[in-house]
């Protein structure tokens, strides 16, 4: 049975001699897995839409196998502003890897595919279309967080709730205070300030959080960092444009 879906290709590899398999990321139907045969060959009417961070109408025969079978591939957006530019490629491609460890863990649950979809796609058009490249990773970092259920406390001290917060720490699980702060933490007040707007934040806010510019990167470092620690996420992505970034 053919089924008619919209996809963000997350990854790509080889298969067989002429053919791909797909990770594909979509809008009603999670992620799946397709074969695209003879999307190798120059002459494959497939194999531009097949290509990692491409927004892609896919028409697939599914089949009872967790593989499923393209038929054809139509590309939406390419992101041509994303893959004109080494910073932006590898945020884009480090929150494709994101999204595809964290769905390995969901079993059946849709609503949550679809925000995942939806906060990817978002994602991808804000770092397409702008320049606040460190607001739409910190955005988006900050509501995986919320999906998977660590979220670092913005809201007053993680230990004991003052609201008279001094810095941020990653093994407390938020903001602390400096009577809670036994580890002589400290963050300046832009950075708490950055912090927990990037925490409260939406895709919808990215417009209004370049008023607050420049974001430092070390802000998002300590916003992955809860990924790293509460979510054992590390990838080399992440890695990658840590170096970047460092060596720029």
């Amino acid at each position: 049975m053919n089924d008619k879906t919209e996809g963000i290709i997350l990854k790509q590899s080889d298969f067989k001699d002429n053919d791909y398999l797909l990770r594909v990321i979509t809008i009603d139907q999670g992620i799946i897995s397709l074969i695209a045969k003879g999307a190798k060959k120059t002459t494959s009417k497939n194999s531009y839409a097949c290509s990692p961070l491409t927004l892609t109408s896919i028409i697939y025969d599914q089949r009872s196998s967790s593989l499923h079978l393209m038929q054809s591939a139509n590309i939406i957006n390419t992101y041509r502003n994303i893959r004109a530019d080494l910073i932006k490629v590898t945020i884009a491609t480090l929150m494709c890897d994101i999204i595809d460890i964290i769905a390995k863990e969901m079993i059946n649950e849709d609503d949550d595919f679809k925000l995942l979809y939806v906060l990817l796609k978002e994602s991808l058009n804000h770092l397409d279309q702008d320049d606040s490249d460190f607001i739409v990773l910190g955005v988006f970092i900050s509501n995986i967080l919320k999906v998977m259920g660590i979220a670092p406390q913005v809201d007053g001290c993680s230990l004991c709730g003052s609201s008279h917060v001094v810095c941020i720490s990653i093994k407390e699980g938020g903001f602390l205070c400096s009577n809670c702060n036994i580890e002589s933490l400290n963050n300046s007040v832009v950075e708490l300030k950055q912090f927990r707007l990037l925490n409260k934040a939406s895709c919808e806010h990215i417009t209004i959080l370049k008023q607050f510019e420049p974001f430092d990167f070390s802000i998002i470092t300590v916003l992955y960092g809860y990924l790293i620690a509460y979510g054992d996420i590390n990838l080399a992505s992440w890695r990658f444009l840590n170096e970047l970034v460092i060596n720029k």
